[in-house]
């Protein structure tokens, strides 16, 4: 149920800005992010979403239903623009298939993963034990905001039983 879900969303994010109402809210994260000023148009937003099986169903992939919620509210309701809004997962380019044809029809304007420029090289220098990342997408390297869409399931495929979180043997 799209109006429950996108109902949901916004809930959660006018309680993470502390606003009730959901244009105000945006404008609250947008000028906390800014120190001040809000969102402007023709300023870059990409929304970082988890495609863990290429982007052609909804099994572990990001909810079309829910990022039709995030645009929804960051558009409709706030006033950003479509065609400042990038949707992608860059390890998975061009894979946004599901979400693109549930959300396309409201908000054709939006870039769906595709074009994302590849990756820039030495975008950040992060060093811990372990592969050292040395570059990244550059659509978020252009982009002036971030945002990253969690999925609340499992990142594997699913299964059809529940199984012990001990028992390593299925992952």
């Amino acid at each position: 149920d799209q109006t429950k879900i996108t109902k949901l969303l916004n809930n959660v994010i006018c309680s993470v800005a502390g606003q009730s109402v959901i244009s105000n809210a945006w404008d609250a994260l947008f000028r906390d992010k800014n120190g001040g000023p809000t969102y402007v148009k023709g300023e870059k937003i990409v929304i970082k979403l988890n495609l863990n099986n290429g982007g052609k169903s909804n099994a572990i992939d990001a909810s079309p239903q829910s990022v039709f919620a995030l645009l929804d509210g960051l558009i409709n309701q706030f006033g950003a623009s479509q065609a400042d809004i990038t949707l992608c997962d860059p390890a998975r380019e061009n894979q946004c298939s599901a979400v693109k044809n549930y959300c396309q029809t409201a908000f054709p304007e939006v870039n769906y993963d595709s074009n994302l420029g590849g990756f820039t090289p030495n975008a950040f220098a992060y060093s811990a034990a372990g592969p050292t990342e040395t570059s990244m997408s550059t659509a978020i390297v252009k982009s002036k905001y971030l945002i990253t869409m969690a999925i609340l399931k499992r990142h594997c495929t699913p299964a059809t039983t529940y199984h012990d979180l001990t028992d390593k043997t299925d992952y």
